[in-house]
């Protein structure tokens, strides 16, 4: 329900500034990296929605939480609902990542979002980068390092552990 997104909306925003509060202050052990992980972050940070996570999301990909060594991960099955180049947000998360893993079933545009954050997006040359989609078998990804500038770089791996599908898919 609206209510309950507002609310976690609300959460997810005291709790990243909470975190990179006490990073900065070294409440928090700070010999190793802190990892923030997001996921279903098109929920938390919707492009074409208010949400007060969104500021605070901001401050951990700014120099501010670098400097803290905060590291996040985005979690998400709709890249394009995420604040990127393409909505008019002020914010921009999908070019910030530096590295990518998609996954087979998204749509030409969730793929096209995340390509265009990286150096190796033409638009003027996509159909490689589609046969590239198209290759991928189930439990298969796209591997994106903010260092590749050519489509040949790009990689597909397989993850070590074993696939686990959501509750709403094993119907059994």
């Amino acid at each position: 329900t609206l209510g309950s997104m507002k609310t976690i909306r609300f959460t997810s925003a005291i709790c990243h500034r909470k975190v990179l509060g006490m990073r900065q202050n070294k409440q928090i052990d700070m010999t190793q990296p802190l990892v923030i992980f997001d996921d279903e972050c098109h929920e938390v940070f919707p492009s074409d929605e208010a949400s007060p996570a969104k500021d605070e999301m901001a401050l951990v990909f700014s120099r501010r939480g670098r400097q803290a060594g905060v590291v996040s991960v985005l979690s998400t099955q709709r890249p394009s609902k995420v604040p990127s180049p393409q909505d008019s947000s002020k914010h921009d998360f999908i070019s910030q990542t530096s590295h990518a893993f998609l996954g087979k079933g998204l749509s030409w545009k969730g793929y096209r979002t995340v390509f265009q954050a990286f150096r190796i997006y033409d638009s003027n040359r996509t159909q490689p980068l589609r046969d590239l989609k198209d290759e991928l078998e189930d439990g298969q990804f796209l591997y994106i390092d903010e260092n590749m500038d050519r489509i040949d770089q790009i990689r597909i791996v397989e993850p070590l552990s074993p696939l686990t599908p959501h509750p709403e898919d094993d119907k059994n």
